[in-house]
C-alpha cells in the first residue's frame, strides 16, 4: 500500500497559469480532435471539472461530470504505457472504474493492446468530428460547392461594403452583445446549445490569454457573424461560429473569410468539430463535403 500511495497521480484544476505547460503536451497530440486543444479544454473546464496531472512525461486530463470520472489517454512523447498504469493505480486506490473520454479508434487500440479485453467500447454517433481539406473550403471549386459560391456572391451583392476584421480585445464587448442577441433569437431543444453560451463567455472573458484566433463580419457598422478557433499542427479547429441569418449567406461568408484571413502554408485541414445530434448542424457540416468524420468512443471498464 505504501508504494501505491507514493505512485498515485496528483491532479490539479486547469487554470490559465498552466497554459504553457498543458499546451506543450497538446501541441503534438496525434488524434486530431478538439477535445485535446487548449481552447476546448479551457472553454469546458468548469462544466466538466477538468483537472490534469503529469505522469511519465505525459499529460492526463481527468473530467468529473456529476460523479462520472473519465480520463484522457496520456498525451505527449513520454512513456504512455507507464502513464496508463498510473491511471489504473489511481482508479484502484480511489475505487472507481477506469473510464476514458475523447477516445478515437487509434486511442482505443492503445488501450485494448495494453489492458486487454476489459472495456465496453461504444461509438458516440453524435460526437464524430468533421474533417475537411483546407483548400476545399477556401476555394470552393467544382459543382459540389456551387450553392456555397452562390451564397457568398449574393451576400457580396447585398452588402457590398462588408468587411472582415480580426477580433481584438476591444471588440470583445461587441462580440458578447452579438452573442446575447443570437441566443435570445435562436431556439433549440438541445441542452448543450444553451450550455455552450456559458462556455463561449468563458473564453471571451480570457480571450487575450488563450491565444485563439477569431474574426467577424461587419455590415454597416453591425456585426453579422463571427468565428473563433485555433491552429494546432496542420489543422485549424473552428470552435465557435455564429451568424445572424437575417444577413442571407452570412454563414458561408464567415466560414470562407475566416479561412482566407488565417490561411497558412503549413495548415492543410479544417476540423469543424461535432454536430452533437443536431440534424440542422449535421446537414450543414455534410454540405461542405468532409473527407473524414473522426469517430469517438465511450470506453468504460467492464464491471
Amino acid at each position: 500500500m505504501t508504494n501505491l500511495k507514493k505512485s498515485i497521480l496528483s491532479f490539479k484544476k486547469i487554470s490559465l497559469d498552466d497554459y504553457d505547460l498543458i499546451n506543450s503536451y497538446l501541441i503534438n497530440q496525434p488524434f486530431r480532435i478538439c477535445d485535446y486543444t487548449p481552447g476546448v479544454l479551457y472553454m469546458w473546464k468548469g462544466y466538466l471539472n477538468y483537472e490534469f496531472a503529469i505522469s511519465h512525461d505525459t499529460l492526463i486530463i481527468k473530467s468529473n461530470l456529476k460523479g462520472n470520472v473519465t480520463f484522457s489517454i496520456p498525451l505527449g512523447e513520454g512513456d504512455v504505457k507507464k502513464a496508463l498504469d498510473s491511471i489504473k493505480e489511481y482508479c484502484l486506490f480511489h475505487n472507481i472504474p477506469m473510464n476514458f473520454h475523447g477516445v478515437t479508434e487509434p486511442a482505443a487500440k492503445i488501450l485494448t493492446d495494453h489492458f486487454g479485453d476489459i472495456f465496453e467500447i461504444r461509438n458516440l454517433e453524435n460526437w464524430g468530428e468533421y474533417i475537411y481539406r483546407y483548400s476545399d473550403l477556401l476555394y470552393l471549386k467544382g459543382k459540389k460547392y456551387h450553392s456555397k459560391r452562390n451564397h457568398i456572391n449574393q451576400f457580396a451583392r447585398n452588402y457590398h461594403d462588408y468587411v472582415f476584421k480580426e477580433i481584438k480585445i476591444e471588440d470583445i464587448p461587441r462580440i458578447r452583445d452579438f452573442s446575447e442577441n443570437y441566443y435570445q433569437q435562436v431556439q433549440k431543444d438541445q441542452a448543450l446549445f444553451y450550455r455552450e453560451k456559458e462556455m463561449l463567455y468563458n473564453i471571451l472573458n480570457d480571450y487575450h490569454r488563450l491565444r485563439l484566433i477569431g474574426g467577424y463580419l461587419e455590415v454597416e457598422g453591425n456585426i453579422a457573424a463571427f468565428s473563433i478557433g485555433e491552429i494546432q499542427r496542420d489543422i485549424l479547429f473552428v470552435h465557435i461560429e455564429k451568424a445572424d441569418r437575417e444577413y442571407k449567406g452570412s454563414y458561408a461568408v464567415i466560414n470562407n473569410e475566416f479561412l482566407n484571413y488565417f490561411k497558412h502554408e503549413d495548415v492543410y485541414f479544417v476540423n469543424r468539430e461535432e454536430d452533437v445530434g443536431d440534424e440542422g448542424l449535421r446537414k450543414a457540416k455534410m454540405s461542405y463535403h468532409p473527407i473524414e468524420i473522426i469517430k469517438k468512443f465511450s470506453v468504460k471498464q467492464k464491471i
